[in-house]
């Protein structure tokens, strides 16, 4: 389903690439606000051991290609701005060299490692307080494009 998907969106990118970024980013905004919209219209869990919700989650969420296509959009866009700062020639590789450089890609690091923390052991507070749909919906709409 990806690789299809992605054929036209980076055919009209290479096209027009303000255009095909806009569809990309339209996309991606549908498939978050259709998970949210999934979590919250047949009341479904993210906690494992909630049994009938959890399962649907699985069913209706989890596994569909529309709900997880976000972050395999996340990768494509990173392509087109890798290619672009390579354009400019603006090259990946020669390191950090000032004082300024290495402050920010140590702020970089942990803001991401810091997120995948929370994207990892977040749902585990979902066993003592269940969470609210629109918590679950939050959480499930957003977790993996920031993973």
């Amino acid at each position: 389903f990806f690789f299809i998907a992605g054929l036209p969106i980076t055919w009209l990118h290479y096209r027009n690439a303000k255009l095909g970024t806009l569809l990309l980013v339209f996309l991606s905004l549908a498939s978050t606000v259709l998970t949210a919209w999934f979590i919250i219209d047949k009341d479904l869990s993210v906690n494992v051991i909630a049994g009938k919700p959890y399962d649907e989650y699985i069913n209706l969420v989890y596994g569909k290609p529309y709900c997880r296509i976000p972050a395999y959009l996340i990768g494509v866009a990173t392509n087109w701005l890798v290619r672009s700062l390579e354009r400019r020639e603006v090259m990946h590789g020669r390191g950090v060299r000032t004082p300024g450089e290495r402050a920010a890609a140590i702020a970089v690091l942990l803001v991401t490692l810091l997120v995948m923390l929370v994207v990892i052991f977040v749902p585990a507070l979902n066993y003592e307080i269940p969470w609210t749909v629109a918590q679950s919906a939050l959480f499930v709409s957003l977790s993996r494009p920031c993973w």
